[in-house]
């Protein structure tokens, strides 16, 4: 007897990681692209977590694990280097593994003309972090404070990634977390990539939302997640 099955698009992505060192050739045409969220006939919700890996990763992957839900954890390679036990738990776990640079530089504030290859040296040294702590060469970058122009895509192009910012994310900010819930909340459509942060400093208040809102999710029969099937970027 036969039976129906769908393979997730992860098991697909590392499947074709081992097999060819050009792993990354399924999403060539889509360097340099830029997302903020994802198509709206999608039941996913893209989770997506920054700063990490962090002394707050672990209760993140717990539940995480508990909820069956899958995320993106965009790394920094500073963060990468000190817990690189946590990056690699990340990947065994079968989330995704994303890059956030290095050092989390804020181009906002850098004005020197020699910005081009610094942000080039930031997106090579997270990387090779990241793929020394983890064992993933990340594919999927985020651009600290979300600063976005047209060289930087030129830039990502180059360094053969794709650019995610977010639809929707507050976990930062300065106000009660039953506030920060109803922005979660009124931003939780198909296809939104949904910003939090697992590094950084104490992040009680994200694991908290992060309950609340899958189980706004299961209440909506949205599901949870990685960033590069919520996009459906994989060659047809």
């Amino acid at each position: 007897m036969y039976h129906n099955f769908r393979v997730p698009a992860h098991a697909v992505f590392a499947l074709l990681w081992l097999l060819s060192p050009a792993f990354t050739e399924p999403f060539k045409k889509h360097y340099g692209q830029f997302f903020t969220d994802g198509p709206r006939q999608s039941s996913g919700v893209a989770l997506t977590f920054d700063d990490g890996p962090g002394p707050e990763t672990r209760k993140i992957l717990e539940i995480l694990k508990a909820r069956r839900a899958k995320a993106t954890f965009f790394m920094l390679g500073m963060s990468a280097e000190r817990y690189p036990d946590l990056a690699r738990q990340v990947r065994e776990q079968g989330h995704l593994v994303a890059n956030h640079t290095y050092s989390h530089l804020n181009l906002y504030s850098y004005k020197k003309e020699d910005r081009e290859e610094k942000l080039k040296g930031e997106i090579r040294a997270g990387r090779e972090a990241i793929r020394a702590a983890s064992g993933w060469d990340p594919v999927f970058l985020r651009i600290p404070h979300g600063y976005m122009r047209d060289w930087v895509k030129n830039v990502a192009r180059q360094e053969k990634t794709i650019l995610v910012s977010w639809t929707y994310g507050s976990d930062w900010t300065p106000v009660s977390r039953e506030r920060m819930l109803e922005g979660y909340l009124s931003r939780l459509r198909p296809g939104a990539i949904l910003l939090f942060h697992d590094g950084g400093g104490n992040r009680e208040k994200t694991a908290w939302l992060l309950e609340k809102i899958l189980n706004a999710m299961e209440n909506k029969k949205l599901r949870p997640l990685r960033i590069d099937e919520v996009l459906s970027l994989y060659e047809k």
